[in-house]
């Protein structure tokens, strides 16, 4: 079922700082077919990153700390990102250029970069959210 709370989360945090115009631009500029310049695709993987910290956080919050059922989490992903199109199938393609992957690599978690504007199924995802919060929780606050 869908969680205002966590809803409200993703409303807060949704809005990267720094850079959202770029972001804006760049998308438009990329699903209308258009080319993207070097700055652009770092500020599209910078984007995407934030996106999956967004997730990773949330999660954390809302799941592990307050109890929230993860099929309320995965509703509220659903109507956010996927509804809201933040996730799109479009952007594969870009995370799989050399130059974008070069970027990625540069990123604090690689594996999570794409899924912030590509998005993935929620058992991947939930595998992959209690993995990183097993491995990783202690160490790290994204947001």
């Amino acid at each position: 079922m869908f969680n205002h709370d966590i809803y409200d989360y993703f409303s807060q945090y949704l809005m990267p700082p720094g850079g959202y115009e770029d972001f804006t631009e760049a998308k438009l500029r990329y699903l209308s077919g258009g080319s993207l310049s070097e700055e652009d695709a770092r500020t599209v993987v910078a984007t995407s990153a934030y996106y999956a910290a967004v997730l990773r956080t949330a999660y954390k919050r809302y799941v592990k700390e307050q109890n929230i059922a993860p099929d309320d989490y995965w509703d509220t992903i659903v109507e956010v990102f996927l509804n809201g199109g933040i996730w799109s199938e479009q952007w594969r393609k870009f995370f799989k250029t050399p130059l974008v992957l070069n970027y990625v690599k540069g990123t604090l978690f690689p594996s999570w970069t794409p899924i912030g504007l590509c998005g993935t199924n929620w058992s991947t995802l939930q595998q992959m959210m209690e993995f990183w919060c097993a491995r990783f929780l202690p160490e790290t606050m994204a947001v």
